[in-house]
This record gives C-alpha cells, sequence and structure tokens, in this order.
C-alpha cells in the first residue's frame, strides 16, 4: 500500500491508482466532466486538478498515479480558481438556456416548465406535488398572478403563449385528492418554534417552508380570518373565498396554529414573542392607500382602493354613491371598478393619467372591465376634489401629454397648461398605491421609502432573530413576489435556527438571447384555449366567478404546445452544478462558438452539439466498450465537433442505440427522447430494479415521475443494450384494465369477483369429469408466480402438466449437464483465455460489450454467428454456420470425442471445426457464451455436450453462460415448467375434457398454436397484461401487471437471484401473486381421494443429465486424451 495524505487525511493507496481514483476510494470528491471507469483517462477537461506541496504545477489527477508521502489538495484557493476558469471557458462556448424563460421569469421560481410537461403526460398529482415545492397556495395564485411567466414565454414567437397560470390552477384542482400531493411528509418536530405576524402571502409561505423542515410555526394575524391581501384586497369574483380557505386550511393541518384578531404590540407585545420563540417574521403587508396628494382629498366620499375592498370583503356598510370615480391604472383600480359595479353603483370610470397601453393593469383585466360597463377615461391627472356640503359632488381633473420616458421606460406624462376638465362624481376611490403601517412597530427601523428595513440578501431586521418580507419589505407588489421573498426568507430563518444565517445563493444559469420568430418558422401553428367568461349582463350582478376552468382534455392540449425551451438534461448536467458550487461568471468571456451540428432526428436519441464539451467520453465508449465506432472527432482545433463519419445523421451509422453514450456524456449533449409525450426535465424519482428483457437481467435505475417513466439507465458502471433502455416503451401498448368473460362469444368486461366466480365454477364443473389440465407460464414470469402457478396445477387444477409456448433455452443444457449444473458468472469473462461466443447476441448486446472488454485484456475469442456481431474485429477464428450450427458442431464434438474419450464416430471433421476443436481444447480457461435465441435446442445440447466433453464443467460456474430471451427462463424452468409444449398439447388434445391456462403469453399471436386448435379447449384461461390473439380467443381473461408493476424475484442467466421493483402500481389493481392467491381462494384444493394427473412418462425421481450417464458408463476411463 502507498500512504498518502490529502486534504489532512492520511489515507493508503494502491500501486498504478490515480489521485483521483484514491481519493473516490476513500470517499473524497474530486470534480471531473472527461473521467469514467470504463475508458483510460484522458484528462481533456482539467476540472480534476490538484495541488502538491512542494510542486509549482497543479496535477490532473485523473492521469498522475500517487506516489508514497503525497500531500496533496482538492480544495485549496489555486485549485478552485483554476476550476472556476476551466468552467467559465466551457460555459463561454456553452450555447443554450440551462432553464426556460418561464422559470426564470417567476419571482418564486415555479418549475412552469415541469408541471406543463407533467400536466401534458397526464401526471396532474405530480404536477401539483411540484407546485407546491415553491407555492403552497397554488389555486389562489393561479387565479391571480399576472402571470410574468406568460409574458416571456417563447410560445409567443409562435403565435401566443402557453396559458401557464390556468394549468397551475387545473394541476392544482386536478391534484387535490391526492393527499401526498397536498399534505407533504413532515420530518420530525425539531423542537424550535418560530412566530409568524401576518397570515398573507409572504407569512403562509414562511409558514409552509418552516414546518416542513420540521419547526414549529404559529401565525398571529390582526384580521378576523387569515388570508391578508388575498382574501381582502382581491375581490371573490376573482378568487373566492373558499379557495382560499381550503389552501390555508391544508396548511393547517400540516401543523401551523393559526391566531386570528390578534394585533401585535396592542393584544401582544413583539417583544413576548422574540422571547417565547426562537425565531419571528413580520409580514405584515402594504395595508393603507396612499393619498392622491390634491386639494380637498379628505371629503366624505374619497376612500382609499385598498379600504374600500376589505369593507366590502367584510361586508361593512359602505356610502357610495350612482357615479364613481376610480384614480388609478393597476389591478387594485380594476378589482375597485368592477366591485363597484358589483355594488350597485350606475356609473363607473376610471381616470388614469397615461394611456391604455402603458396601464399596469393586466389586459384581460381591462378588457372585463369594459365589458361589465366601466368607462376609461386617459391622460387625466386629479387637481381637486371638490365637495358640496362636506361630502365629494366633482372632481377636477388636468389633461396631460405624454412626455420622455421616465425611470419605469414609460412615457412620462406633463400637464398641457391650460387645459383642464371637471367630471361630477359621488364617490372617489383612489388606487394609485399603497403603504405599510409602520406605526405599530416603533422598535423595528423604517427604511427611506417607509419599510422595513432589512439586512441585504439576510431579511433580518435590526432586531436579531426577527426577520421580515413581502410587501412590508418591498412595497406593494404581487403576491407571487411575496410568495417567493417567503421562501427565502424560510429558508434563512432555517439557517438562523441552526447557528448560521446563510445568504440565499442565485447560481449562474447560461441564457441565450438570439431567438426570434425565424427561429421557430418550422412549428406548427395551434391556438392558445382560452376558457370563456361568463356573460358580463350576468356576472355583474354577483360575485361568483367570472370565469371557469380547462377541461382535461383542453389541460393537456394546452400543455401539448410547450416549447420545451431550456436544458432536458438540466438537473443531471454536471457542468451546471460544478458551475453552482464554484460561483462562476463568464460573462467577460466572449469569442468564437463552436460551428453549429444539425440536430437529426433519430427516434431514441437527442444530440446536441451546442453543449457538447468535448469530452470524447462518447466516442471513446463507443468504440472502445461498445465496439459501433459510431461516433468521432470530426475536424480539426477548434473546429472539431463530435458527429458521425461523414456528416451522416446517427440513424444512418453503425450507432445500435445502446445509450452507453447518454450514460456518460457529463452535459446534455446526448440525451434520451423521453418515451412520454413531453421531455420534461425533472428531479425524478429513481428505482433499483433489473432489466427484464432477457435473462442477463442487468442492474437498472429507471427515472420515473408518477406513473410515467422517463429513461433507463445502468447501474453505476453497468451496461445496458437497445432493449433494456428502450423497451419499457412497449408496457403501456394496448393495456388490459379489468377481466374479461366471454358472454355470448363476445369479451365483456367484469369485475374481479365475478371473473373469479366463473373460473371457479367452471373448474369445479369439469374436475368431476377428471379433464387434462396444463398451464403454460411465460418466461418472463417473476419466480414467485412461477411458483404459485406450479401450485395451482398441483393442488386447486391436479395436474403436473407444466410447459410454456415459449422455447427455454435451458432444456438443451440440462439434458446435457444435468440439473444442477450452475452457470458461468459474468465476471469470469475477465478471467478467460479463451472466449467461445455462439450467436450475435444481437438483442441482448452487454455480452459483446463485456467480451471486448476481456479480448482486450488478452482473452482469444471464436464467433460462431451466422449474424455480424460486435466483436467480429477482434475474432481469431470468425465461423459462419449452418442455419442451426448442428452440422458444424457435430464435427467439432466427433473431434473432441476422439481426443478425450477415444470414441471414433462416422463424421469426419472439416478444417474449421479442428481448429476451433483444438483451441478449445487447449485453453485452460476457456467459456462457453451462447445465445439462446438464435440456436435450436438440439445446437445448445451440441454446444453443451462440448464443455462436457472437454470437461469445463468441472471448473463448476466457469465454463459456459446461456443467455435466454426469457428473463426468467432459468427461474421458470426451476419451478417444474419443462415439459415440451408440442408433446403436452398432444396428450391434452386427445382428452374428452381439458382446462388450459396460459399466463402471459400469446401462443396464437406467434402461431405456436392455431385459433382452431384453442378452440378445442373445455376452457382456457388466459392472464395477461395486454390485447394479444390469445387473449381474443380466450373464456376468461385476468389482467396482470407489466414488469414494471410487478415486484419479484428473476434467476437470471448467472444463477442468482436478482430483484424486479415495482415502479408503479398494477393496472388493473392487483399484483400476479394477488390474483393467484384469490384464485385459489375461490377453487377449492382437491380433496384426499381425487387423483393428482400426471404427464405421460411422469416420474417425481430425479432425472440426470446426459453427462452424468455418461460418466457412468465410461468411469475409470480418462476423458482428457
Amino acid at each position: 500500500m502507498i500512504p498518502i495524505n490529502i486534504d489532512g487525511y492520511e489515507i493508503q493507496g494502491s500501486k498504478g491508482q490515480t489521485i483521483l481514483e484514491a481519493a473516490r476510494a476513500h470517499g473524497i470528491d474530486i470534480p471531473t466532466l472527461c473521467h469514467h471507469e470504463w475508458v483510460e483517462p484522458s484528462a481533456s477537461c482539467g476540472l480534476c486538478v490538484v495541488e502538491q506541496e512542494g510542486n509549482q504545477r497543479l496535477l490532473r489527477s485523473c492521469a498522475t498515479e500517487i506516489q508514497p508521502g503525497m500531500i496533496l489538495h482538492t480544495q485549496s484557493p489555486r485549485v478552485r480558481a483554476s476550476r472556476r476558469l476551466t468552467l467559465e471557458l466551457l460555459l463561454s462556448d456553452h450555447q443554450g438556456d440551462c432553464r426556460p424563460p418561464c422559470v426564470e421569469a417567476c419571482p418564486a421560481h415555479t418549475d412552469c416548465q415541469g408541471y406543463i410537461g407533467l400536466i401534458a403526460n397526464g401526471e396532474y398529482a405530480e404536477a401539483l406535488k411540484l407546485i407546491r415545492e415553491r407555492i403552497p397556495l397554488p389555486v389562489s395564485i393561479g387565479l391571480v398572478c399576472p402571470h410574468p411567466c406568460e409574458e416571456v414565454c417563447r410560445r409567443h414567437l409562435v403565435e401566443e403563449p402557453i396559458a401557464i397560470a390556468a394549468l397551475k390552477v387545473f394541476a392544482a384542482e386536478m391534484g387535490a385528492d391526492h393527499s401526498e400531493a397536498v399534505i407533504p411528509p413532515i420530518p420530525e418536530d425539531t423542537g424550535q418554534r418560530v412566530a409568524i405576524v401576518g397570515s398573507g402571502p409572504a407569512g403562509l409561505t414562511v409558514a409552509y417552508f418552516l414546518r416542513l423542515q420540521g419547526h414549529g410555526v404559529s401565525i398571529y394575524e390582526a384580521m378576523p380570518e387569515a388570508g391578508g391581501m388575498l382574501r381582502y384586497g382581491i375581490p371573490d369574483y376573482r378568487l373566492p373565498a373558499a379557495v382560499l380557505d381550503r389552501e390555508i386550511q391544508d396548511i393547517e393541518r400540516m401543523g401551523v396554529e393559526i391566531h386570528t384578531g390578534v394585533r401585535i404590540n396592542q393584544d401582544i407585545d413583539l417583544d413576548y414573542l422574540r422571547k417565547n420563540f426562537d425565531a419571528v417574521f413580520l409580514g405584515i403587508g402594504a395595508w393603507r392607500s396612499s393619498r392622491i396628494r390634491c386639494q380637498g382629498e379628505d371629503a366624505e366620499g374619497v376612500i382609499g382602493g385598498i379600504e374600500f375592498l376589505r369593507a366590502v370583503a367584510l361586508k361593512e356598510e359602505i356610502k357610495m354613491g350612482k357615479r364613481v370615480a376610480v384614480i388609478g391604472g393597476g389591478n387594485t383600480a380594476m378589482d375597485a371598478a368592477r366591485t363597484a359595479v358589483r355594488m350597485g353603483a350606475e356609473e363607473v370610470m376610471v381616470l388614469y393619467r397615461r394611456t391604455r397601453a402603458q396601464m399596469p393593469a393586466e389586459e384581460s383585466e381591462i378588457r372585463e372591465a369594459e365589458e361589465e360597463g366601466v368607462v376609461f377615461r386617459f391622460l387625466l391627472a386629479p387637481e381637486e376634489i371638490i365637495s358640496s356640503g362636506g361630502h365629494v359632488s366633482a372632481i377636477r381633473m388636468q389633461k396631460m401629454q405624454l412626455g420622455e420616458p421616465d425611470a419605469s421606460g414609460r412615457r412620462r406624462p406633463i400637464p398641457i397648461v391650460g387645459e383642464e376638465e371637471t367630471i361630477p362624481v359621488d364617490t372617489v376611490i383612489a388606487a394609485i398605491g399603497q403603504q405599510v403601517q409602520m406605526d405599530s412597530f416603533p422598535e423595528i427601523r423604517a427604511s427611506q421609502w417607509h419599510t422595513i428595513d432589512i439586512e441585504e440578501g439576510s431579511y433580518m431586521t435590526n432586531l436579531p432573530g426577527v426577520f421580515a418580507g413581502g410587501d412590508a419589505v418591498s412595497g406593494p407588489g404581487i403576491a407571487i413576489e411575496a410568495i417567493a421573498q417567503g421562501q427565502e426568507a424560510a429558508q434563512l430563518i432555517h439557517s438562523f435556527l441552526q447557528g448560521k444565517v446563510e445568504a440565499v445563493q442565485h447560481p449562474y444559469q447560461k441564457k441565450r438571447h438570439d431567438l426570434n420568430e425565424e427561429s421557430f418558422a418550422d412549428f406548427p401553428r395551434q391556438s392558445r384555449v382560452y376558457i370563456p367568461c361568463r356573460p358580463p349582463e350576468l356576472r355583474k350582478k354577483d360575485f361568483m366567478p367570472v370565469s371557469g376552468r380547462m377541461t382535461e382534455e383542453q389541460a393537456k392540449r394546452e400543455a401539448g404546445r410547450c416549447l420545451e425551451c431550456g436544458c432536458q438534461d438540466y438537473f443531471e448536467c454536471r457542468l451546471i452544478h460544478y458551475a453552482g458550487e464554484y460561483g462562476v461568471d463568464p460573462s467577460d468571456l466572449k469569442g468564437e462558438l463552436h460551428p453549429e451540428v444539425p440536430h437529426d432526428d433519430h427516434p431514441y436519441i437527442m444530440r446536441d452539439a451546442a453543449k457538447c464539451i468535448l469530452c470524447g467520453l462518447c466516442v471513446t465508449v463507443c468504440d472502445e466498450i461498445v465496439g459501433a465506432a459510431a461516433l468521432g472527432l470530426v475536424r480539426r482545433g477548434f473546429n472539431t465537433v463530435i458527429q458521425p463519419e461523414f456528416g451522416l445523421p446517427l440513424q444512418e451509422s453503425p450507432c445500435i442505440a445502446c445509450g452507453q453514450c447518454i450514460a456518460v456524456c457529463p452535459t446534455g449533449a446526448l440525451m434520451e427522447k423521453a418515451a412520454a409525450g413531453k421531455n420534461t426535465p425533472l428531479r425524478l424519482d429513481e428505482t433499483h430494479s433489473s432489466c427484464s428483457f432477457c435473462s442477463l437481467a442487468c442492474q437498472e435505475i429507471i427515472a420515473s415521475k408518477g406513473q410515467t417513466i422517463f429513461r433507463v439507465r445502468p447501474e453505476r458502471n453497468s451496461l445496458l443494450c437497445a432493449q433494456g433502455k428502450w423497451n419499457f416503451q412497449l408496457f403501456d401498448q394496448e393495456r388490459l384494465y379489468k377481466p374479461l368473460l366471454r358472454r355470448n362469444g363476445q369479451l365483456l368486461e367484469s369485475s374481479w369477483e365475478d371473473a373469479y366466480q366463473e373460473i371457479s365454477q367452471r373448474v369445479h364443473a369439469l374436475r368431476e369429469k377428471h379433464p387434462a389440465a396444463a398451464i403454460f407460464c411465460s418466461a418472463a414470469a417473476t419466480s414467485e408466480t412461477a411458483e404459485k402457478l406450479a401450485v395451482l396445477a398441483q393442488k386447486h387444477l391436479g395436474t403436473f402438466n407444466l410447459s410454456s409456448f415459449y422455447k427455454n433455452s435451458y432444456r438443451g443444457v440440462h439434458e446435457i449437464l444435468g440439473a444442477d449444473y450452475q452457470p458461468l458468472h459474468l465476471e469470469a469473462i475477465n478471467h478467460s483465455d479463451l472466449i467461445l461466443m455462439a450467436g450475435s447476441f444481437q438483442n441482448s448486446a452487454v455480452i459483446p460489450m463485456k467480451i471486448r472488454a476481456a479480448v482486450k485484456q488478452g482473452a482469444r475469442l471464436i464467433v460462431l454467428s451466422q449474424a455480424e456481431t460486435l466483436v467480429d474485429d477482434l475474432a481469431a477464428i470468425r465461423c459462419c454456420p449452418d442455419k442451426n450450427g448442428i452440422t458444424l458442431l457435430q464435427e467439432i464434438n466427433a473431434f473432441i470425442l476422439q481426443h478425450t474419450a477415444g470414441v471414433e464416430t462416422d463424421l469426419g471433421p472439416g478444417n474449421q471445426a479442428v481448429e476451433i476443436a483444438q483451441q478449445y481444447l487447449q485453453a485452460r480457461k476457456a467459456i462457453m457464451v451462447i445465445d439462446g435465441a438464435e440456436f435450436s435446442d438440439d445446437a445448445i445440447q451440441e454446444l453443451a455436450r462440448m464443455v462436457f466433453l472437454t470437461g469445463k464443467d468441472q471448473a463448476a460456474g466457469e465454463s459456459l453462460l446461456l443467455v435466454d430471451p426469457g428473463v426468467n427462463a432459468l427461474g421458470v424452468w426451476r419451478a417444474g415448467f419443462q415439459m415440451p409444449a408440442d408433446q403436452l398439447e398432444q396428450y391434452l388434445h386427445q382428452a374428452e375434457e381439458s382446462i388450459l391456462f396460459i399466463h402471459d403469453q400469446d401462443p396464437v399471436g406467434t402461431g405456436e398454436i392455431s385459433a382452431e386448435e384453442l378452440q378445442q379447449y373445455s376452457l382456457v384461461l388466459v392472464t395477461s397484461a395486454v390485447m394479444n390473439e390469445t387473449v381474443k380467443l380466450a373464456d376468461v381473461v385476468l389482467p396482470i401487471p407489466a414488469p414494471i408493476e410487478e415486484t419479484g424475484t428473476y434467476s437470471n442467466a448467472e444463477g442468482r437471484a436478482v430483484r424486479l421493483e415495482a415502479i408503479r402500481p398494477p393496472a388493473a389493481g392487483k399484483t400476479s401473486v394477488e390474483i393467484l392467491d384469490d384464485l385459489m381462494m375461490k377453487i377449492s384444493p382437491l380433496h384426499p381421494g381425487e387423483k393428482t394427473e400426471r404427464p405421460p412418462g411422469y416420474t417425481e425421481s430425479y432425472q440426470p443429465g446426459e453427462a452424468e450417464l455418461f460418466q457412468k458408463r465410461t468411469s475409470g476411463r480418462n476423458r482428457f486424451k
């Protein structure tokens, strides 16, 4: 062992280990973008540098071997500066958005794109969960938010923005039935308590997020009910009180206490809260309307917009005349004007000092107000409110014109000298702004804008432990801004409670600004979904909601319009992860960008060369590990790009779509095309399971959200082939969701109980006639299911007839080597000196990938295959046998038999057979790997006979590996499903009455049995996850789960038990084992006197393999001449 010191830790490394390998072996992380365990280090990215004491140069840890006594630093200032510069240089040539504009525009950084994509994919509960990661009041905010996200939505470059706010409401209401989506799990109580003053959007948000950290939270609200401005500043026709009540109740159900009617420093002192709580948050809002600042505004009949709306919400008496003037142009002015209409005013006018185009109110609010009869007067500013008898009678207005732009970018209104207008009115509502009432908090320092003053970046006031946020800090704003501040304040309060206030960080995000209408010229036009409003003549008479909701069909269609901006790999991209960790800012680095490579239309793989950092991992892996060599480094110098040879599309290259390039890519340059309807970057849930597409049962990580699988990737340092990576998409085609019963020649949906009852009655009726019965089981069934089926057959159907319509390749091996033969372990491939690969393994490409690595370590390779293979270039002998390979294999065995047992045969082996036999005999560690999909039972027997005759089977576990297309072919075989299907079918057809149980197979569709033959059986019971030709002819059909809905075990090709984990609940509600348990409860077991049917020639004694019989016959003879 070699002693070294890394970051003060004394560790031991091995000779030949690099610094990076030694560090990782001891849990020390060194960042890298170009290193992968599969390939030799290239040191191309330069990110893995470390500093060695006594060495002036920084070392690239992935390519530097450890030396005794090294003292290394992985996080020194010099190292961090180098890494930061490296990342900045990479990002300066990185084209694209990290996040879509909608997410960046939302003050709360709500993942609009994420929940829209989930809606498009039908994952409503997951969409709500995602929204609630940022917004605790999703319906309320969806209804009132002026949606700055929609203003930057790039869909407007096609036709119109996505209806993001309406989709938020849809998701929140559709997902409300899922309790976990509404009430997230609450961790164990921390014992720390926080008092919150004010229950507006900021206060409720702080309470929500602090509760999610396990802190106790008590809210003190001065008003009779919680909600703040959402309740008292927004009319019911926009935000019904019942909606707000429900969402506040959800927060209370999390354990948040709300005390209403309590004024701080009047009913309870702020000092009391400071002493009795660990922290305090002030979210007191801005509840006072700004003054008009004109003569006569104190007259009776003048009221602030906030005060007016609050009085209406409290159902207080309001003395409002017939003619109402609303001063202002924002949403509060629109709310006041439309509320005045509903309160019975005969004439309502909005007076605004700028033009309509400059009004800050939403266009929809302005339009709907006009429809309801509100009159708009522009370029008028109040000069004087005229009274008569102490009450408002008119308002004198100064006419204005637009001058130069002001600080907001809008043209400043300037008076037209001598131009005025007097307008008769009975009531004036001032809605020109709001102010914070600081009078009750003399101990809190105010800012120059008369808001609560906080320390920059901390939300802490001048009083330690007292924080503030929302309108009370920023001044009046929109609710989502208050929620954004509430999020950050909660984060800071949490850090304060843990002993250290950590400022909120906003990591670097790459953004692009070069897109215009031409960029989206090829996108088909699709109009936005608009929700119709109630007729104005009806809605203006009440406070019922103005508009309805999207239907499910409309919501999915609208969500489908999303252009999928931003990086699809954002949550996995190591480049942006490290950029945040090292605080990069590449804005000062300008220069030429790499040439753009056109996107090609590969069915599974997305390539985005603009995000490629030229690490070369994809090229190396495709060449050295896979052997396809589909990608290469093209051109030279700065213009180098990665693409297939001759610039061909990837689909026209030798690419086998195994996805190993995606697995190693550190950025979003190579990505899966999602099987789901929408490619949506999300933090996905990961399930560790086993591939179900061949008996290798490779270990995989399935990334999903809700019931939607987004991708499948191999476990760390493991491999997957194209089948394992992409074929999960097949599981949702033509699914069965309910049992089916045949009635009058038609299959009709039924309940589980009716289906079980039908099966039970018919089995019991047939059992009296002693029918022939059989169960045919798929090789994809779990071992638990296969064992249950065997019990059902023997104890309830009275038969040992267990088979499969599917050719189980293990028959050939077991007939030669015996039932207790132990297969080869994959790891043994790396320690072999000769590999005989029988078959192309086109559907199990992991095998040639493993063999390629072994050959590079010195193993010789013999390939027997009619088809091309991924390792033909490495083969010492490449043989293309006849269709089944029988003749060649018999010739090989004839030669081997003569040289091991002295047995002469009639066969005269040819030169190629002799060469193969000689090399196989001479090898000390020869192994054989067979593709069961390409060889018949007879051919597999001959291959197994080679193993036996050469004595390779004596090295248990190191001689033969059979890869069957059925993932659990070995497990199903071991469960007893061993009878040849053709023999069993012949036997069943001879019986007068017969029961056929087919589990998860389609013999009619594959031609194993005809429709006419199937209809000869007395009872045909089929279990299947999907509709198929056999299902269509069955008497009873029970819907079983797809593999992604099952939990159980497989016996893989190595003989090891591997786990299958369910990704989602069964589509029909029951697992296969549950279905069989239910069935056995309905079908009573055989009585002691009833006879169990045995197949022809059946014996319970163990059947020895040919190898054991041969050993007995040749006892004492030397097999190894």
